[in-house]
Order: structure tokens, then sequence, then C-alpha cells
């Protein structure tokens, strides 16, 4: 708009002629959307799965190895990879296929403003400076558009996004009750409760459970019973039950949100421990937490004497505690409950899958909570919740047994019988050679737990002499130049060479086409100028040049052109979308490659997030280097080299100022930023 009103003084005609052309490009552009939306809808599906399976195989790589699978895990990867490029080209052909019509309409509309130019000139309605002011600035008209042409991709993207971050933001919210709860240990009451995660497939079914104040009530009963369930109702996690639950005199809908997770505490068999150091995790807890408060609660859960041997709370830890064996990661995310103090607290299986020594620990420090805390203990070892003071069994989500120990073992009911099973077996497993064995295996986890804990902290150690500034770097390895990480990434182009010089050619022809609209123009000057000197020094065209068949040659030569150089502009792009597509499905699968090298023991220590990073994000930020860096260059330096000898061929002086200018532009200052 604004160069509207700048040439509207020269030639209203030319203005309106550049003006209207501009929407054009912005049509196409909504043209394109519309009808690539399906395409779009499967290219994200695929896009955001791709993602996905990274993460699942990754996080199951170990377990992918032990069992001879990871092979045929790359290869998903592989046929997932290539099956996203070719939906992705899709996607690209379309978007291009709107690039070159863009460039059709930017420089077809340009052409038809030089020729307006030219026309009005010859007639006299505007001046010498009129005209070459419109042949300079007619492409000017079209660039704002053309840019915002060639983000079109960024803004699908982008709008893909926002479309699934507005799907969450728009979920409804489960409405919660405004009631606030004192900090004291409360009487829990479930009646007559009812859960579904789906419709017309209970889960609970007519529950009725107490929990007196100060009380320790076991849950128990085969997996899939309920317990879980029945927790994560009482935590907040679970919400739409049917029937009551109170907590003292308060129904639990009624309570507010903040309030019920002061109250409650859960502590569950996978509680997650964030990367840092000890303190860190505690304080998560409680943030204005003491030394000596930190302390004792480690002393509790008999973590105290293990960390003074370590860098007490500043001791490090892994990505979820990897450093740590499984029972020392427990007994540290109890310490961390202890250390909320909330008045009701829920163990879910909290000892499972730990060493007895940890198991024991956990339940002493269970067993003191009583008569200070409501406790609610769910264990798949009834052996745990034989002294508590009630004992609650499900079976298919219904209460089938509840009482004492004693009580339960007398009715000789379901209860009985699961617990003289289970004693049966763990019996027969403490039999000497059982327990011999039992005893080697709970060796060989402390001793590989202690291993990785003292290999890793030996390598922090070493990174924090070596140079503090560079924590997260492993040790042993060096920064690579940026001259030789783009020879490694070039090198792997090697394959694709023929489509690259392809890819380069096009380029070059069409940046051709585009600067000879320009050259066009100037031999027309040149060729159909004369000089009259009637009235001083005017130039004006040849006789009869405008009404003649040059200017209709002159016209659809600047036509053509503009249509060549859409349709080479597109042809290049694709080629070099499809080098760079090819290169990344290659890349992701040397880096899973790499990875099930590496694995299990190289990649202890080392974050998910940041491998998961790594074979997403990082590699996807290759498309930039290898479609819009590698063949840009080259014909940028063709292209200025072509520049250079047809200028030279007019003017040697004026070429070999470009030629210099070249260089230190195109060669010297790459390299000394390369250094």
């Amino acid at each position: 708009m604004i160069l509207f009103l700048f040439l509207l003084p020269v030639s209203l005609k030319c203005a309106l002629i550049l003006l209207l052309a501009v929407p054009l490009i912005p049509i196409i552009i909504m043209v394109v959307m519309k009808a690539a939306r399906k395409i779009l809808d499967g290219y994200f599906k695929i896009y955001y799965g791709l993602a996905d399976t990274f993460l699942e195989k990754l996080q199951g790589l170990t377990i992918l190895k032990v069992f001879d699978a990871d092979e045929q895990a790359a290869r998903d990867i592989a046929d997932e990879s290539e099956n996203f490029r070719k939906v992705t080209m899709k996607v690209l052909g379309m978007q291009l296929v709107s690039t070159a019509v863009m460039d059709i309409a930017a420089y077809g509309g340009t052409a038809l403003g030089f020729v307006t130019a030219l026309s009005a000139f010859a007639s006299g309605e505007i001046n010498l400076y009129g005209m070459v002011m419109i042949l300079f600035l007619g492409a000017e008209f079209f660039l704002p558009m053309r840019v915002l042409g060639s983000y079109f991709h960024i803004a699908m993207n982008g709008m893909a996004a926002s479309d699934k971050i507005f799907r969450l933001l728009d979920l409804p919210e489960e409405e919660s009750g405004e009631e606030e709860l004192e900090a004291k240990a409360y009487p829990i009451a479930m009646e007559n409760v009812h859960f579904a995660y789906e419709k017309n497939k209970e889960i609970l079914k007519e529950i009725d459970l107490m929990i007196p104040s100060g009380a320790r009530v076991g849950l128990v009963g085969v997996s899939g019973c309920g317990k879980s369930t029945a927790a994560g109702i009482l935590a907040g996690r679970n919400k739409g039950y049917e029937g009551s639950i109170r907590i003292g005199d308060t129904e639990l809908r009624e309570v507010s949100e903040r309030s019920l997770l002061q109250t409650i505490a859960m502590v569950g068999s996978k509680a997650h421990l964030f990367k840092g150091t000890v303190r860190e995790n505690l304080l998560e807890a409680k943030p204005d937490a003491s030394d000596e408060e930190l302390w004792t609660v480690l002393e509790k859960v008999q973590l105290k004497d293990f960390l003074g041997e370590q860098q007490g709370l500043d001791t490090e830890l892994l990505e979820n505690a990897g450093n740590l064996s499984g029972g020392q990661a427990q007994r540290l995310a109890l310490a961390r409950a202890l250390l909320y103090d909330a008045p009701v607290m829920i163990f879910d299986e909290a000892t499972s899958n730990i060493d007895a020594e940890s198991e024991e620990a956990i339940m002493d420090v269970i067993r003191s909570l009583e008569g200070k805390k409501t406790v609610l203990l769910i264990s798949h070892r009834l052996y745990n919740v034989a002294d508590a003071d009630r004992i609650v069994l499900l079976e298919d989500g219904k209460v089938k047994d509840a009482g004492t120990q004693d009580e339960l073992m007398k009715r000789r009911g379901a209860y009985a019988k699961l617990y003289l099973k289970q004693r049966e077996l763990e019996e027969y497993a403490a039999k000497p050679t059982s327990a011999a064995r039992r005893l080697t295996l709970e060796h060989e986890e402390k001793v590989t737990a202690e291993e990785k804990r003292k290999a890793y902290l030996a390598q922090f150690s070493r990174r924090q002499e070596d140079d503090p500034s560079e924590e997260n770097e492993p040790s042993g390895t060096s920064r690579r130049s940026g001259l030789a990480i783009m020879r490694r990434l070039i090198k792997l182009v090697k394959p694709l060479s023929g489509v690259m010089i392809l890819a380069v050619v096009l380029g070059v022809i069409g940046f051709g086409c585009a600067i000879f609209l320009s050259i066009l123009g100037t031999q027309v000057l040149q060729n159909h100028l004369r000089v009259s000197t009637l009235a001083g020094v005017t130039l004006m065209f040849k006789d009869g040049f405008m009404g003649s068949m040059a200017a209709s040659v002159l016209m659809g030569t600047m036509i053509a052109i503009a249509v060549l150089r859409g349709v080479f502009h597109y042809a290049e792009q694709y080629c070099n979308h499809f080098i760079a597509f090819k290169l990344l499905a290659l890349i992701r699968h040397k880096v899973f490659a790499a990875l099930r090298r590496l694995c299990p023991a190289k990649l202890e220590g080392r974050d998910k997030g940041d491998l998961i990073s790594l074979l997403t994000t990082d590699i996807e930020l290759l498309e930039v280097f290898y479609a819009h860096t590698i063949s840009p260059i080259a014909i940028a330096v063709l292209v200025t080299l072509l520049m250079v000898i047809f200028i030279g061929h007019y003017h040697y002086l004026m070429g070999l100022t470009a030629l210099c200018g070249y260089l230190v532009i195109g060669v010297v200052i790459p390299l000394v930023n390369g250094k």
C-alpha cells in the first residue's frame, strides 16, 4: 500500500495494475490451504506418531536388546521415517506448487507493470524518471506477499500445533469444591461407592470402607481388583465416583483441590525423583525446610549413613535417581513424603519391587505413623498388613472380607485362603537353595547400583575439576569446529550428489530467469530509444516501437520468463527437500543404530529427554541445512560469478570490483567465522 501511494502520482494506471495483481498471492495461499487440509491431517498424525514411536522404543531399548528385538525396532523406525518422508513430500508438493504459482503471479505482475510503464512512457504519459521508478519498484510491490508465501509451511505447522494445544485447553475441567480442611488426621468413610473408567464397565462396586482417625488400615487383593483405583479416588486423581466419601464430616466432592492435596499424601511404587541433588528433591515437599529437618527424615528412612559417605544433601541424582538402587530411591521418595507432613497418607504398593532391607525400613516408618496420621496401606504382600488395625480384602471391585488379622484367619474365608497360599510360597522361596539364590540376586542388584552410582559420581567429579562451566558435557569429548561439522554433513549427501547438482542447475536457471527480466528491459531501452535534441536532450522510443510486433513479443517474452521462473523454482525446491528428507530418515536410522550399540552401559547417566530431543527436534532442524543451505549457497556463488562475468563483459573495472566484493563477503568472512 505504501508503494502504491508512492507510485500513484507517477502513474495511476501502472499503480493500479500492480496493486490489483498483489492479492493473487494470498488468494493462492488460501486455495492451497483448503486443498491441502486432508493431506495435512495425515501428515501431522504421522509426525506426532513418529515422536511417540521414538519415545516408546527408546524407553524400552534395554528390554528390546535383552530379547534381541532391537533390530526389529530399528526397522520399524526406519519404515515409519520413510512413510513420514513420503507424506511430507506430498505436503511439500502442494506447497511448492503454490510457490511456483506465486512466482508466476509476482513476476508476471512485474512484467505487466514493466510493459505498462514502457507504453505510458512511449505515449508521453510519464517521463523517463517515472518509467525508471516503476521499473525498479515493480518487483518490490510483490516482495512482502512473496515473503509471506515462503513461510506458508511454517504457518501450517503453527496452526496444527495450535489446534492441538487448544483442544487440550478446551477440555472441560472437573468441578472442585470450595471447602477447606484443617490439618489433622481425619477419619475417612466410603459408603456404597461405585466407579468406572468406561461406561458399563465398573471397577468399584458398592464399596464400604472405614478408616478411623489415626488408624492404619490395610487394603489387599489380587491385581486388578480395584485397590489402586480406590486410592486414586481418595487422592483426588480419579473423578466422577458415585456414592459417598467423607473426610471427617465433609463430602470429598465439596473439598477444594488444593485443600485435598494438602491433606492427603500418596506414595506409590514408582514415585518420581527429579534430576538434581538430594536436597532439591526433598525441598519440593517443604521449600523452607532446614538441613537439620532434611537429615532427620533421611535418618528415619535409613539413608543418612549412605548419603553421609557421598556428598551429603548435595549428592547428585541422575534422571529418576538412576544412580540409586530401587530400594534407596523408594526410601528417598518416602522421606520426601514424610517431610510434606500430610495428616492422611496413602501407600500404594510402596514396598513392591525393592530389596528386603528397604522393604523392612519402609514398613518400620509406616508402623511408626500409627496414632499420628491416618494411614491406608495397599500391599501385595499380606505379611505387611498383618498387624494393621483393620484389613479389607477386595475381590472383583467389591469388599469380600474385612476385619483384623485374627478375625479374618478364624473365619477361614477368602482372606485366610489367600494368606495361607502366599505364606506357603514364601516358605518355599525361603528354602536354603532358594535363599542362597535370592541373596545372590540381591547382592548383584546392590553391587550394580553401587557401581553405577560410583561411576557417575566419579565422572561428575572429573567434569567439575576439568571445567566447572561444562557440567553437562560428557567426559572425554571435545567440541568440533563449525567447518568440521559442515564437512561431515555434506559427506552424507554423496549418494544423492546427482540430485544436488540438478537442484543447483535448476536454481541458477531460475534466478537467471528473474535477472533476465531486468536485462531484457535494459536491452529494450538500449535498442529502441533514440535521442531528440529539439528541446534539449530528450529520450524517447523510436517511431512505431510500441505499436509494432516488438511490443507484443516483449510482453509475451516477459510473461514466459515469469512462468519459467516459477517452474524452475518449484523443481529446485522439490529436489532440495527430496534430498533433505531422504537424509533425515537416514540420520534417524543411524542415530538409533548408534543407541542400540551403546545400550545399556554407555547410555547410563544420559537423560531420556535429551535423547528424544536428539531423535526428533535436533534431526528435524537439519532440514534447514539440507534444504535451505547447501544448494542455496552453491546457487548464490554461481549466480554471483555469472553476474560478475556479465558486468565485466561491459566494463572491466566494475567487474573486478564486484569480484573483490564477492571474495570478501562469500569467502573471507565465512572462513573467519568458521575459525
